[in-house]
């Protein structure tokens, strides 16, 4: 028996794997051909219908409105009539609610099988709502309806015109206004009673160029109108003074002008109502020293009054002491009771002088 040699083991080793890896491959792509993947099982519309009569569970409603036209649109309104189609006999029931939330279900029950209802300011509020609405069927409740519903009644508020001005183009005026709900649909502008021009909020934000306005005064009206169509009006002055009707060249020197809109007005006003706190306060001053005059003549009256009161009430009192030390014998009781007399007055005259004194220094 012969001993192979290592190279020839070797040799032996890479042959036997090779074919090996033949025989494997053409295996495996001989198995792929024959492999044949079962069709996908397709449910078209037909069979989904199919299967939604036989769970006999409703569909949703399609929810039309002859006022709320567009469920995107916003509408100065809370009063529309919604439809909606039954469709087969199979509704046994529905249910109808409104809500703030878009995914909420009808939380009521309907009283009647009808295919519309009025909804007015008691269901409907300002804002976004939805009107939810089921079918049911004698087995079960059905896929659930929304209708988002927009309201807004509240017209701009804040309705204001900025103004600029430059040397190539002149006085552009910048409409703003407010509107929390709806937004701001368009704005229209006029100065001097002219044809309104509307301009969109991007284009108010860039302004209204109406060039070179001849020196004085000017009114311009402006117009807000929200996305529900509600508006809100106000018209202001806008003076120019000095300037021209045409550019002014770089060459030249600029003529002096000056352009008050809502900021110099709010100035003006606020200088008018300083100047009437003013004329307040010093009206004020000379009423308070009037009364102070007749406070000074009244306090000399009623000392003159206390004094005569009080010289009359201290003579009377002398005079009944004297009366009373004329006698050959005082008790004890009596002489204490001059003596109190006596004490008593003095104490009295001295305070009714002093409270004289201080009212007086009061007064100075």
């Amino acid at each position: 028996m012969t001993k192979n040699s290592p190279l020839q083991l070797l040799s032996t080793f890479f042959i036997s794997s090779f074919i090996f890896s033949i025989v494997f491959l053409y295996a495996d792509s001989v198995r792929a051909q024959e492999f044949v993947a079962p069709a996908p099982v397709v449910v078209d519309e037909v069979d989904a219908e199919y299967v939604t009569e036989e769970r006999n569970t409703p569909a949703a409603p399609v929810i039309t409105s002859d006022t709320f036209l567009d469920q995107n649109t916003w509408y100065a309104t809370t009063t529309g009539t919604f439809f909606w189609d039954l469709g087969s006999d199979e509704v046994t029931a529905l249910a109808l609610s409104v809500s703030a939330l878009s995914t909420d279900e009808p939380a009521t029950r309907y009283p009647s099988l009808v295919e519309e209802v009025l909804l007015d300011g008691d269901t409907l509020k300002e804002g976004t709502q939805y009107l939810h609405i089921q079918f049911k069927s004698e087995s079960e409740w059905g896929a659930v309806a929304h209708r988002m519903i927009r309201i807004d009644l509240t017209a701009p508020k804040n309705v204001e015109v900025g103004a600029r001005h430059d040397q190539e183009n002149g006085i552009a005026l910048i409409p703003e206004a407010e509107d929390e709900l709806s937004g701001i649909a368009h704005y229209t502008i006029s100065i001097d009673g002219g044809v309104p021009q509307k301009l969109s909020p991007v284009e108010a934000k860039r302004g209204y160029e109406v060039g070179f306005l001849n020196p004085g005064s000017h009114t311009v009206e402006v117009m807000a109108v929200d996305k529900a169509g509600n508006s809100t009006k106000t018209s202001m002055p806008l003076v120019v003074v000095g300037a021209s009707t045409m550019p002014i060249s770089e060459s030249t020197m600029p003529s002096l002008w000056v352009l008050f809109t809502f900021p110099g007005i709010f100035i003006l006003l606020l200088l008018c109502l300083i100047f009437a706190l003013v004329a307040s306060i010093k009206s004020e001053r000379e009423a308070l020293k009037t009364k102070e005059a007749q406070l000074r003549k009244e306090t000399k009256e009623v000392q003159d009054q206390i004094e005569k009161i009080f010289s009359a009430l201290r003579t009377e009192i002398h005079t009944q002491m004297q009366s009373l030390t004329k006698r050959p014998r005082l008790t004890k009781n009596q002489q204490a009771v001059v003596v109190g007399l006596e004490s008593a007055l003095a104490v009295s005259e001295t305070l009714i002088e002093k409270e004289i004194i201080d009212v007086q220094e009061i007064l100075k």
